[in-house]
């Protein structure tokens, strides 16, 4: 199987919109072009999908924003180098 181009693979960025830490890394990340998509943590309706991304890093707890989500692989509080060593 052959690895996906970069921009192709999904980056999930769960986090709050008043987070320091989740406004830095978004403005990071468009600034370097990176496309993600922001889940906002205090939406219910993600609770489901939050659990299962949670599940999967191990996490239970608490746990430090933003939480990121790539290539099956969990990463609290990233920084943008982290980030784009998974692409």
């Amino acid at each position: 199987m052959s690895e996906q181009p970069s921009s192709m693979i999904p980056i999930f960025v769960y986090g709050r919109q008043q987070c320091g830490w989740t406004v830095k890394l978004m403005r990071e990340l468009t600034q370097q072009n990176v496309p993600f998509i922001f889940r906002d943590i205090d939406d219910r309706a993600l609770r489901a999908e939050l659990q299962q991304v949670l599940a999967k890093g191990g996490i239970t707890g608490r746990y430090p924003l933003p939480l990121v989500y790539a290539r099956s692989q969990v990463m609290l509080r990233p920084s943008i180098e982290q980030v784009q060593a998974k692409l």
